[in-house]
């Protein structure tokens, strides 16, 4: 018996539901060094990494809008 004709005996409740299947493939993906796979919005995205320099300059923005933001109440708190 093939699987397709398995399928017809299953019922609904014995499916996974999309997240789970989406989880099962992300955890199944082989991606080159430098990539990375995100599961956003019910699709698996695949990208690059970012760079040291990318983390770098990311960094000082960050550490610029803590300064600017102390004392604003929008800040991030931290614990």
């Amino acid at each position: 018996m093939t699987a397709l004709a398995h399928e017809g005996d299953r019922d609904a409740h014995d499916m996974p539901g999309l997240d789970e299947v989406l989880w099962w493939a992300w955890q199944a993906m082989e991606l080159p060094e430098g990539y990375r796979a995100e599961i956003v919005e019910g699709f698996i995205e695949v990208s690059p990494t970012g760079r040291r320099r990318h983390s770098v300059l990311a960094n000082r923005l960050r550490r610029a809008l803590d300064v600017h933001l102390a004392g604003s109440g929008h800040a991030a708190s931290r614990t």
